[in-house]
Formats: structure tokens, C-alpha cells, sequence
């Protein structure tokens, strides 16, 4: 098994890092740190270029996980999220 940093948008996944170079502890607070800062940024209603943020955007989270191989992207986002 090894250890990716996945992206979450509400259930499903947006996307991965890995494998990670690094051990699980770090992995942690790494997720940590960007959901910290994806909160922040979500508080002010825009993003980093000043767009409004969506429903969907407001979903994404940041996790570590253990697979085999990277994971799957499941989510399939409609055009313009």
C-alpha cells in the first residue's frame, strides 16, 4: 500500500498527489494545513483570482489515504463547476 493525498469534492474524488515521499504524520498535517486555508479562503465568498465560490468548490476536502495504486477520479463535474 502506499500513501496519496486525495482531493475530495463532496463524496467523490477530484483528483490525487502520490505516492508521497513522505510518511503519514506529515501526509496529516499537510491536510491539515490546505484545509485550513481552502476554509479561509471559502469564508470571503471568492477564490484566489476573485470568482465567486460555488456549492461545489465549497465541498472539496483534503485527505490521506492508503491504496494500492492512485485512486480513481469519481467525480465528473457539469461544465462551467
Amino acid at each position: 500500500m502506499k500513501l496519496w493525498f486525495v482531493i475530495y469534492v463532496g463524496a467523490h474524488i477530484g483528483g490525487s498527489v502520490g505516492p508521497l515521499p513522505y510518511d503519514e504524520a506529515e501526509c496529516l498535517t499537510r491536510a491539515a494545513e490546505k484545509n485550513a486555508e481552502w476554509q479561509q479562503q471559502l469564508s470571503t465568498g471568492v477564490d484566489l483570482e476573485g470568482n465567486p465560490v460555488t456549492d461545489i468548490a465549497r465541498s472539496m476536502h483534503f485527505k490521506c489515504e492508503w491504496h494500492d495504486a492512485r485512486p480513481p477520479i469519481t467525480y465528473v463535474g457539469a461544465q462551467g463547476e
